[in-house]
């Protein structure tokens, strides 16, 4: 179809898609241009085919195989190693959240990084990050200047996730990623981390395969999955019936997850 054939709403759609796609390749070409990474791969699939897969041992003696695709992979070297970031790209208003992963709520950002920092003995962590796609409605003062609303939209837009505290290598972060990324992490910290993960993963696995299928949808500040679930009508969970209730998260900083996420280890350790 030429732009005569389309609806008036049709064409609106086609410049919000536009205005997205140049303002998302402005923000990751500034991603390179102000940064000391550089690219090494694009929906890089870690399988056994490929990198290697994420092999966790079970309790039953056998072992899990995790596989999956991650969008970008970025790297900075270094006399000491390659320090490794990998990108994820969402739509929408996602955030990253240190205690999400700790419930096991959003799990994937450091476990694809895990699965690509252990497929060589070269790599290291680096950072593992979200980056949105959408056209951002922002709200701004009708005296503020067009600089300080593209300052706005920038801000939206930058990569969100979890980073390695490590000056030297911060130092080959754009500012804008570190400045925007309070959850700084230790190379010892990302890996207590990815044992905690394949910990979860063996845990939720073990109970599957279990025949465990409890009614026990999380609420966490007044929000729970069941808002949007499409089953509700087939489990028909209510809290106000008996034997139903509520797994009640409690947020956390990070200070209190990781102390958490070492108390849970502790727990299985001893």
């Amino acid at each position: 179809k030429t732009a005569a054939d389309l609806t008036k709403r049709q064409l609106y759609a086609v410049r919000r898609l536009k205005n997205v796609l140049l303002k998302c390749f402005e923000m990751i070409r500034k991603q390179f241009t102000e940064s000391e990474f550089e690219p090494i791969g694009y929906e890089i699939v870690f399988s056994d085919e490929s990198i290697g897969c994420i092999e966790i041992e079970l309790k039953c003696g056998e072992k899990l195989k995790l596989t999956g695709k991650i969008d970008r992979a970025d790297a900075y070297e270094t006399a000491d190693g390659r320090y490794i970031r990998i990108i994820d790209y969402k739509t929408g208003h996602k955030k990253f959240s240190l205690y999400d992963v700790a419930y096991g709520l959003d799990i994937q950002l450091p476990v694809y990084l895990d699965a690509l920092v252990g497929s060589s003995e070269k790599n290291k962590y680096g950072g593992a990050f979200f980056f949105t796609l959408d056209d951002f409605m922002l709200e701004a003062d009708h005296d503020e200047s067009d600089e300080k609303i593209a300052e706005k939209r920038d801000n939206a837009m930058k990569l969100k996730g979890i980073i390695i505290d490590r000056k030297d290598v911060l130092d080959a972060f754009e500012k804008s990623t570190v400045a925007r990324n309070t959850n700084k992490t230790s190379d010892e910290q990302f890996r207590t981390l990815g044992k905690y993960l394949k910990k979860t993963i063996a845990d939720a696995w073990m109970r599957l395969l279990g025949g465990d299928i409890e009614m026990n949808p999380y609420l966490r500040g007044g929000q729970t999955p069941c808002t949007y679930c499409p089953y509700h009508s087939v489990c028909r969970f209510d809290d106000g019936r008996s034997g139903n209730s509520y797994n009640r998260l409690v947020s956390m900083k990070n200070e209190q997850t990781w102390k958490y996420i070492k108390g849970e280890l502790s727990n299985v350790d001893e």
